[in-house]
């Protein structure tokens, strides 16, 4: 069960190799969890794998962890590392890296008390399992049911790096709204929020990609993009956005 495989900006990105550029997909995700006011309060590395792949290593040098691992660090937001089975009709358990390499099993039950005991204001659950379906992961459906509505959360969707270190995040937006039209949405600014008081504090920057979609021929144009710097001082700010040259971003 593949829930999120990729995007036309992915896509490009993986054929021109370019090492400035990390980002997850597939059924992988870099979660971000926050109170209501956009707080953050928990960092997840949430990785969906088959029944056969229960037990393996797990490897802290890929680029998925190390990015977290460096926010975790130098923010001070804890972070864990968390696999579900994906490939099973239901889920009552998942496992949570213990040590460097090695994950244990825990209920969803007990998950829940770690997203409370860092901080997250959680709705109780007492539901053991869930089940997946067409539209999502167990995981997510979870997520949605058990946490309830006082917390915000949001992933990461592209990352600038250099030399090893996060210099930029990026959320990819995308419609069929023209470009000179398209805004940020008002209802996604608790999500700017929460991640702009993650990364900017700690000297990293935040922007928005938007990309046109057409519907018929199905087709992502992402020449140029349309990108849009983040702020908060103290405030959320959000600029007018730039018509970028694909070539221009991606140099």
């Amino acid at each position: 069960m593949d829930y999120y495989k990729s995007n036309a900006l992915y896509e490009h990105l993986t054929n021109i190799n370019n090492p400035k550029f990390t980002f997850c997909s597939g059924n992988i995700w870099q979660l971000v969890y926050g109170d209501s006011n956009s707080n953050p309060k928990l960092l997840v590395l949430l990785i969906g794998i088959k029944q056969s792949e229960i037990g393996g290593l797990f490897d802290p040098n890929q680029s998925a962890y190390r990015n977290l691992k460096y926010v975790s660090d130098n923010s001070k937001i804890p972070l864990i590392v968390v696999q579900f089975i994906n490939d099973v009709p239901e889920i009552e358990n998942v496992y949570v890296l213990k040590d460097d390499h090695h994950f244990i099993s825990i209920s969803l039950i007990e998950l829940t008390e770690i997203f409370k005991n860092n901080g997250l204001p959680i709705k109780a659950s007492s539901t053991a399992k869930y089940l997946n379906d067409k539209s999502s992961s167990a995981y997510h459906n979870w997520q949605r049911n058990s946490l309830g509505y006082n917390i915000t959360v949001t992933d990461i969707d592209l990352w600038e790096i250099q030399n090893l270190i996060p210099q930029s995040v990026f959320e990819l937006k995308r419609s069929y709204i023209n470009m000179e039209s398209w805004k940020p949405y008002t209802d996604d600014y608790a999500n700017f929020r929460l991640l702009a008081n993650l990364v900017i504090p700690i000297g990293i920057g935040f922007k928005i990609i938007y990309n046109k979609r057409i519907k018929i021929p199905f087709t992502d144009i992402i020449d140029p993009l349309k990108i849009f710097d983040v702020g908060i001082n103290p405030t959320l700010s959000i600029s007018n956005g730039v018509l970028v040259p694909l070539n221009e971003f991606t140099k």
